[in-house]
């Protein structure tokens, strides 16, 4: 392979080093020169070598795709920029989901049923694993940890998302496969072995020297979506949006100069990736559609949250709205029960990640704590029952 392709290689791997080194040397400039001996310069060490090998092998085999469309956004606000139908699943963070705050920067993703979900977690080794919870009777289950990925090799492993399909799962991690920083691999589970198979990095133009991370495929929509630090100042990230392919098509590297190939890999440009724009025309109409309804779904949420449905033809905002006598006292005794409810839910759900860590005296203490807190939990769901089921008889009967 040419020279030139090495070169380009090691460019990138050196990227972010050479940004923080200008800026010295225009510091340099601006100061008083002084006499300094003639330095040798300084040869790429062996890990800059293995890894520029890698890069050169990956940029080679780059996969063809269409970027639909690129933003700039706060890396503590991504999330909010992902539309995903709801029919492929969700993400939030670990803190939204299970109301705890032990583990920062940890994503959950939950399937289209709600039935189960996916995040990491660190152990009391200080190992990041995945784990997966079923909800079982309105309950999150003890998390069970997804077997076969070698935390030897595999670091600080965050970001899952498993599509539609319940077996092929994404994540992000580092170590001796990254290119630098977080990559994207891709696994599937074993029902055979009843374990992850081993993960395969999915290469460029996704994965770079930087970080990258949060790959999702919503296969309904026909929309993918990941995020990446590459080429972005401290706090921000870009979010691309792109139209993923069931076949790994790559550019016919022998044909392409190797510039172009390089931009190609990094998605210097994104509208190179576009063709003749009729699939990027389309993607971009699903995606806004996409988009609407989910902006509608939300208002009707947010809606039917603050609201009691008395029937087919009249909904209640507040306590002012009922007509029928005791009805308001009643409507604000609901709101607060179930405001009670979601608190509770949500240590309980906290409290069974820490059950399913602790030992000895403290997981006692823990058990008794639960099995406490559940008959709570089952009082308030039955006070609420009751009351839903009074105020809505008492409305309808005027």
């Amino acid at each position: 392979m040419r020279m030139d392709i090495m070169k380009y290689a090691l460019t990138a791997l050196v990227l972010a080093g050479c940004c923080a080194s200008t800026q010295a040397q225009k510091a340099r400039q601006r100061a008083p020169q002084k006499k300094v001996a003639k330095q040798k310069r300084q040869q790429p060490t062996e890990e800059e070598q293995r890894l520029a090998e890698k890069t050169l092998l990956m940029m080679s085999a780059t996969q063809k795709i269409v970027v639909i469309d690129s933003m700039v956004v706060d890396k503590n606000k991504l999330l909010q920029h992902y539309a995903l139908n709801p029919e492929v699943g969700s993400l939030s963070s670990y803190a939204d989901f299970f109301g705890k705050q032990d583990q920062p920067n940890a994503i959950v993703n939950m399937n289209q049923m709600g039935s189960k979900c996916y995040f990491p977690m660190k152990g009391s080794n200080g190992v990041t694993r995945l784990y997966t919870s079923d909800k079982i009777a309105g309950e999150w289950s003890a998390p069970a940890l997804m077997k076969g990925i070698d935390t030897q090799v595999f670091k600080d492993i965050n970001y899952p998302f498993v599509m539609s399909d319940g077996t092929t799962c994404y994540f992000a991690a580092k170590g001796e496969e990254s290119l630098g920083g977080y990559d994207i691999f891709v696994t599937r589970f074993d029902p055979d072995q009843q374990q992850l198979l081993t993960p395969e990095n999915i290469g460029m133009p996704f994965n770079s020297p930087g970080n990258d991370y949060l790959f999702a495929i919503d296969d309904i929509e026909q929309l993918g979506w990941f995020v990446t630090d590459r080429n972005q100042p401290e706090g921000k990230v870009c979010i691309y949006c792109f139209i993923p392919s069931e076949v790994r098509d790559t550019y016919p590297a022998a044909d392409i100069p190797e510039e172009k190939l390089r931009q190609l890999a990094s998605l210097n440009r994104i509208a190179d990736t576009w063709g003749n724009g009729k699939a990027r025309k389309a993607a971009l109409q699903r995606k806004k559609a996409l988009e609407q309804r989910r902006a509608q779904g939300n208002a009707k949420q947010a809606n039917a949250a603050e609201g009691f449905v008395v029937n087919d033809q009249r909904i209640c905002f507040k306590a002012a709205d009922f007509k029928a006598e005791g009805n308001p006292r009643r409507f604000t005794q609901l709101i607060q029960q179930k405001q009670q409810l979601e608190k509770l839910s949500r240590k309980l759900a906290s409290m069974r990640i820490d059950y399913s860590r602790a030992s000895g005296e403290h997981k006692l203490q823990l058990g008794e704590q639960i099995r406490i807190d559940e008959q709570q939990e089952l009082l308030l769901i039955s006070s609420i029952e009751q009351l839903t089921k009074d105020i809505r008889k008492a409305e309808n009967s005027q």
